[in-house]
């Protein structure tokens, strides 16, 4: 990554005032703000104030099973979409397994 990411997609570290448009003292803004403190940050300052957290925290992580309710990336499962051009032959099932299908 050369730079940083385009502020309109940084959500972490700053959000855009236009959910009621004030700040918290009232006063009209339309703008990026700080989310911590409610800041109002100009379009020229995003870099110079927030380049090197949005690198040190940009790249590939590792999940941490006890950050996200012991998620465990080995029992991920997947869905798969497959579009049918034609017609399956009929299929013949056993009713031992339709019990735990229906919804």
């Amino acid at each position: 990554m050369d730079g940083p990411i385009e502020p309109a997609k940084v959500v972490v570290i700053t959000g855009f005032a236009e959910v009621g448009s004030n700040l918290n003292n009232g006063k009209p803004y339309v703008g990026p703000v700080y989310a911590a403190s409610d800041e109002p940050v100009e379009d020229d300052d995003t870099k110079t104030r927030y380049e090197a957290d949005i690198i040190s925290h940009a790249g590939v992580w590792l999940i941490e099973p006890e950050v996200f309710k012991s998620y465990d990336p080995k029992h991920k499962g997947f869905t798969q979409e497959i579009e049918l051009a034609h017609d399956l032959e009929p299929l013949e099932a056993s009713c031992s397994g339709l019990e735990d299908a229906v919804l």
